[in-house]
């Protein structure tokens, strides 16, 4: 029993992240009133970086943790270690990126989705949840 808890709780924080990824992901898309000094403060996102804007690459990072993030909600051991490599990736790449300038709803929604990674990560690999990855699927 206490294991369908712990998996209903993962559970949970993945479909949470998710949500919050998306709309994290849509807010630059979204027709926010910003005024002509917030947009030219924002339009120095990137500067100085090693790594060259690409939408290409941008949306090929979200689909891949889009993917990742659904097959970990279904315990697939093959996304478990795919979501960790992700996140170790996209750490090393942030040394490389340039400065990111975000708006105040965008750092929070990324500091909240950072712990997030955080807790899916160790609920994945320090709990119990850690069999379930691993064992042969079985029918729930």
């Amino acid at each position: 029993m206490h294991d369908v808890k712990l998996q209903q709780i993962f559970r949970g924080l993945v479909l949470i992240s998710i949500v919050l990824f998306i709309f994290f992901w849509l807010l630059p898309f979204l027709n926010l009133n910003f005024s002509e000094d917030e947009k030219n403060i924002l339009a120095w996102y990137g500067y100085g970086s090693y790594i060259p804007e690409s939408n290409l690459i941008n949306w090929g990072l979200f689909a891949v943790w889009l993917f990742l993030s659904i097959g970990i909600f279904f315990f697939n051991r093959l996304a478990r270690s795919g979501y960790l490599l992700l996140i170790i990736i996209i750490t090393i790449l942030s040394f490389f990126w340039g400065f990111r300038i975000l708006t105040p709803l965008e750092a929070g929604l990324s500091s909240l989705i950072s712990m997030l990674d955080g807790a899916l990560l160790c609920f994945m690999y320090l709990t119990k949840l850690n069999e379930k990855f691993i064992s042969p699927r079985r029918a729930d």
